[in-house]
């Protein structure tokens, strides 16, 4: 995704498309995105739209057997790391990590650990680290 997205705007392009508009691909979203998209992979998570990349927004599916409305509502309460749940009929289904903007790589690896340690408090099965790591040999 890095190569491609960097190549699109370097011959010009306002918008990388992947089945949907990634528009105006800036150098500090891009390794951000990549990263929590690796992160997300490791954990054996489903990407939402896994052809349709975003620079402001990671979609992930709700693994199955887990609460997704507690997932969000665990992380924003007991830990302080807020995401954003899927609204109408993806309420429950899906959830949203934000990576655009002021979002750092700092930001995304404690938003990163805590829903790690949320999904295990909730039983999904994972090897605890992966996601972390795969995050961060990203942001390297």
């Amino acid at each position: 995704v890095l190569h491609k997205a960097r190549q699109a705007r370097d011959a010009g392009a306002s918008r990388f498309c992947m089945g949907a508009a990634w528009r105006s691909p800036k150098d500090r979203d891009i390794p951000k995105v990549a990263a929590m998209i690796a992160g997300v992979k490791a954990l054996g998570l489903e990407l939402f739209a896994p052809d349709a990349y975003s620079e402001a927004v990671t979609a992930v599916k709700v693994p199955d057997g887990i609460d997704g409305g507690k997932l969000v509502k665990t992380m924003r309460d007991k830990y302080g790391v807020a995401l954003a749940g899927g609204q109408s009929q993806l309420k429950g289904k899906i959830f949203r990590i934000a990576t655009m903007g002021y979002i750092t790589a700092d930001d995304l690896k404690k938003g990163f650990e805590v829903l790690e340690t949320v999904l295990a408090e909730l039983g999904y099965a994972f090897e605890k680290g992966m996601g972390i790591e795969a995050l961060n040999n990203a942001l390297k």
